[in-house]
């Protein structure tokens, strides 16, 4: 669970870190108005600074309205 004030990225990243993942699987939901993929701040993150492959998958508008997995 992310506490209040915690990074998400700085988290996921930690556990890659911990576990040696060998991939990163993420969600993106975000467009820009034009369109065009904009990565949120933890995505980015992940993308630029995991220790392995990270694929990521377009959330369609179905997935994107779910209660989020507990």
């Amino acid at each position: 669970m992310v506490g209040r004030g915690q990074d998400v990225g700085d988290l996921l990243l930690g556990i890659a870190t911990q576990e040696q993942a060998e991939l990163l699987i993420i969600g993106l939901r975000r467009k820009s108005p034009i369109g065009n993929l904009n990565l949120g701040a933890s995505a980015r993150r992940l993308v630029l600074a995991a220790p392995c492959p990270v694929l990521a998958v377009k959330v369609g508008p179905r997935a994107a309205n779910a209660a989020p997995m507990r």
